[in-house]
């Protein structure tokens, strides 16, 4: 366990959930990407191997050098993947036959860890995990307290090196992170209001912050950032921004802009898990709405936005509020230069992943279902399947959006222009 003296654990109630489905799993971790050994893995391999011939036979040529030295200690070596993609331990019964063998402790420390991961802020230590792992994204998306957090044990803690840390003495802008969470957190989990009102209210706080709140900024007056937050997350300015959202319409120069991106960045890689749900989404207008252009895909979107809104706008909302309070707590606002940016990258990827949900090809039958629990079903199928292939592409590879975020930046250079992206 690499985190060290961490006095306090905790985590979601989605990670306490969340347990394995192994050779059930229909999305399996053991394909699709690169598969680093760390250095004191391999080492408990390679005595393994030396145990015995057996054991070199099925351990050895499944595992190679790094190809280039790298002085990070989990990237010391690579496992050996197969044609298609997938890990050569993966068996055919889809476990992992070096654990069949060997047991949990020889699994190296991405394995063992996967889908878990940890951050420290000073003396606590929080597991989160990655919803490109479909049971993960079961539990995140589908149960209103997911985000709630517990009390964990040590013993939860993954074995790989923790994903951040903020140590104490550190600057204003790192030292703040539990407090800035925090409100954000409180804005988005006011749910007797719509999620875009609440995003807004993020927004709208966060470029108010601007001028004082931000990477190189000096310590801001005591309470003033959360004066901030908690005038704009109180019921009565979410309400009126709610009336006010629903007066400005609909810019689809910007939003059809931002969507339509994304869905023309069809990823040419073979093991990306979105390629196969964009180019099915693109075929599903072509064929069911007879339209291929841009501005006409986007206007098929719309009606088919609202059909679904009218009926299921809670489960809607409910679906990204869990998903939004997840990126809050799990990809720090630290890595932007102030809270504008932060939460307009927010913004882009709730419009994105509701536009997938939306446009989603198994949404297309449940559309005339009369009873409202199957269209429901349908619903948390397609959230968990476009939530699950949108994190394994864009949280295993940052370029898979990094595009998507500079067009942003170029079109929406305020907070107030990256709003109308709130109406995809």
């Amino acid at each position: 366990m690499t985190v060290p003296a961490a006095r306090l654990v905790v985590m979601p109630r989605y990670v306490e959930r969340f347990a394995c489905t192994a050779s059930a799993c229909g999305s399996t971790c053991c394909a699709g990407w690169r598969i680093d050994v760390d250095r004191a893995s391999y080492d408990r391999l390679r005595d393994a191997m030396n145990r015995s011939e057996e054991s070199r036979a099925a351990i050895e040529p499944r595992v190679a050098p790094a190809p280039e030295p790298s002085p990070e200690p989990h990237r010391h070596a690579l496992v050996v993947l197969r044609e298609d993609g997938a890990c050569t331990f993966l068996a055919g019964d889809n476990l992992c036959s070096l654990q069949q063998r060997l047991g949990e402790g020889a699994l190296p420390d991405v394995c063992s860890s996967y889908p878990r991961e940890v951050r420290v802020v000073r003396d606590r230590a929080e597991i989160t995990a990655t919803p490109s792992c479909p049971e993960v994204a079961r539990q995140l998306l589908l149960h209103g307290d997911a985000n709630d957090l517990v009390p964990a044990p040590v013993e939860r803690l993954p074995r790989a090196a923790p994903r951040a840390a903020i140590d104490a003495g550190a600057p204003p802008w790192l030292a703040s992170v539990h407090r800035v969470r925090a409100a954000m957190s409180a804005i988005l989990g006011e749910r007797r209001v719509s999620l875009l009102a609440r995003l807004a209210a993020l927004g709208c706080a966060a470029q108010e912050t601007r001028p004082w709140f931000h990477r190189g900024a000096l310590p801001e007056a005591p309470g003033q950032l959360e004066r901030v937050f908690a005038r704009y997350g109180a019921i009565s300015t979410l309400q009126a921004l709610e009336r006010e959202l629903g007066d400005i319409g609909d810019r689809a120069d910007l939003s059809a802009g931002v969507v339509m991106s994304f869905l023309g960045d069809i990823p040419k890689s073979p093991q990306s898990a979105l390629r196969p749900l964009l180019i099915g989404i693109a075929a599903a207008y072509a064929e069911r709405d007879g339209v291929t252009r841009i501005d006409a895909i986007y206007q098929a979107y719309q009606a088919r936005r609202r059909r679904w809104t009218e009926r299921h706008a809670a489960e809607i909302d409910g679906y990204f509020t869990n998903w939004a309070l997840h990126y809050v707590a799990k990809e720090w606002y630290v890595v932007e230069h102030d809270l504008v940016d932060f939460a307009i990258r927010l913004f882009v990827r709730v419009a994105v992943l509701r536009f997938l949900l939306l446009s989603h090809p198994g949404l297309d039958e449940a559309d005339g279902l009369p009873d409202a629990a199957d269209r429901v079903r349908a619903l948390d199928a397609a959230v968990v399947d476009v939530v699950q292939r949108y994190s394994r592409d864009v949280e295993h590879d940052r370029s898979a959006i990094g595009t998507l975020d500079a067009r942003v930046r170029a079109r929406s250079p305020s907070i107030a222009h990256a709003m109308f992206m709130l109406n995809v």
